[in-house]
C-alpha cells in the first residue's frame, strides 16, 4: 500500500511513513540533515540557526527566518490601532461621571494589575481599586451596551460601587466601526438560512487527522446532518478525553465516503460558517480527495473564530510574538464572554454547531 508524501509529492510505501506523518522518512532525514534552508518570506538561503524552532515542522525549524518575523511584527505593531487600556476606560469614566466612576473589567486580575498603580497615582492615593471583581453590583444600573468594567472604590468602611461605563464609550472609533460591521455581517447570515450552513467536526488528532464526527445545521437551528464517522486511524487519547468518543463507538459508524455522499448535497449548495474554518475545511478537503477521489471546493467559507476576534477587539500586547493582532478566543471562552449558555457536551460536533449559532445571534444584536 502506498500513500502520497506531502513534501516531495511522490507516492511511497506506507511503511516508509512514521505514525500520523504525511511526510516520508527519506524526506524527513534529508531535511533534518540539511544545514541551510530558504526563508519563504524573503527567499534567502540561510543557516538553520537563523530560523526559530518549530515542533510541527519536518526539520524542527520555522519556515520564516527570525529577521523576517521581526519585520512582520514591527509592521503589525505600526499598522495596529491604539489599544484601549483599563486606564483609558478610567479616564473616560472619570470625565463622564466624576470621582464616583465605577468600571467593570472582564480582562481579569493579571491583565490589569500594572494599571492599578497608575490609577491610584491619578487619584493622588485617594482611590482604592479592587480589580478582581467580575460580578455586577446588584444596586447599580448598567447603561445600554456591553459593560467592560466596574471599579469598586472606598475606604475602611467597605467598597462602594458608583457608576458604570459601557463598551461603546470606551472603544476607539475604529474598533466601534469594526464591531458594527461584524454585527451587520452576522445579521446577513441569519437572514439567509437557505444559503448558509454551520459546520463542525471532531477528529482523531490535530495533525493528519480523520473526521470521527460531523454536524451541519442551518441558521435557524435545524439539523441538516449529523453522524459519527469510522476513521482509518485510532483516536488520540487527548481527543478521547475531550470528546468521550472512543474507537469502539465509531467502529460500527459509516465510513467517510458514505458520510460524504450524504453530506454532499448540503456542502455543495450552501456557504459554510465554521468556528475554526482553517482547520475543519483543510481536514475535509484532504479526506475527500484521498478517500473519495474528488476535489472539493466549498461555495464559500466564513470563519466565526476570526469574525468574533474582530468583533471582540482584543489585541495581543507588545511583548507577544503576535503583537497588535487580534486575540483568537476558543469557542467556549467566546460563549462565556457573551453570556451564551453552553451544552454539557462542549466538545462534540452538534453542540458546537449550536453554540456557534448562539454566538452568531448575540453578535447580530
Amino acid at each position: 500500500m502506498e500513500q502520497l508524501c506531502n513534501h516531495c509529492q511522490r507516492m511511497a510505501p506506507s511503511s516508509s511513513f512514521s505514525q500520523y506523518s504525511t511526510v516520508c522518512d527519506d524526506c524527513v532525514e534529508r531535511e533534518r540533515s540539511a544545514t541551510t534552508k530558504a526563508c519563504i518570506e524573503c527567499g534567502e538561503v540561510k543557516p538553520k540557526s537563523a530560523f526559530g524552532p518549530s515542533g510541527s515542522a519536518v526539520d524542527g525549524h520555522r519556515k520564516v527566518c527570525k529577521e523576517c518575523m521581526q519585520r512582520q511584527k514591527a509592521e503589525a505593531l505600526a499598522a495596529a490601532p491604539p489599544r484601549t487600556t483599563l486606564a483609558d476606560c478610567l479616564d473616560t469614566a472619570l470625565q463622564k461621571y466624576g470621582p464616583d466612576a465605577v468600571v467593570k473589567s472582564d480582562y481579569g486580575r493579571r491583565a490589569i494589575v500594572d494599571e492599578i498603580r497608575s490609577i491610584q497615582t491619578r487619584a493622588a492615593g485617594k482611590l482604592r481599586v479592587r480589580a478582581s471583581l467580575v460580578e455586577r453590583a446588584p444596586d447599580v444600573a448598567a447603561p445600554p451596551g456591553d459593560v467592560v468594567a466596574t471599579i469598586h472604590y472606598g475606604g475602611h468602611d467597605g467598597w462602594h460601587p458608583r457608576a458604570l461605563i459601557s463598551l461603546p464609550d470606551a472603544l476607539p472609533p475604529d474598533a466601534a466601526a469594526v464591531r458594527a460591521q461584524r454585527r451587520g455581517w452576522a445579521q446577513a447570515i441569519l437572514a439567509a438560512p437557505d444559503e448558509w450552513a454551520i459546520l463542525d467536526t471532531e477528529t482523531t488528532d490535530k495533525v493528519d487527522a480523520d473526521v470521527i464526527e460531523i454536524a451541519l445545521i442551518d441558521p435557524t437551528g435545524r439539523v441538516l446532518y449529523t453522524s459519527l464517522v469510522r476513521p482509518t486511524k485510532s483516536i488520540h487519547p487527548e481527543v478521547v478525553a475531550l470528546t468521550h468518543i472512543r474507537d469502539a463507538q465509531v467502529a460500527s459508524a459509516p465510513d467517510f465516503p458514505t458520510v460524504y455522499q450524504r453530506l454532499r448535497p448540503f456542502i455543495e449548495s450552501r456557504r459554510l460558517l465554521v468556528y475554526n474554518a482553517e482547520f475543519d475545511i483543510l481536514i475535509l478537503k484532504r479526506q475527500i480527495e484521498q478517500q473519495c477521489g474528488v476535489r472539493w471546493e466549498p461555495v464559500g467559507v466564513e470563519c466565526l473564530l476570526l469574525a468574533y476576534a474582530e468583533y471582540r477587539g482584543d489585541r495581543h500586547g507588545a511583548k507577544s510574538k503576535f503583537a497588535g493582532e487580534y486575540v483568537h478566543h476558543p469557542l467556549e471562552q467566546a460563549c462565556r464572554q457573551m453570556g451564551v449558555a453552553t451544552e454539557s457536551q462542549v466538545h462534540r460536533a452538534l453542540p458546537d454547531c449550536r453554540q456557534s449559532l448562539a454566538l452568531l445571534r448575540v453578535m447580530a444584536v
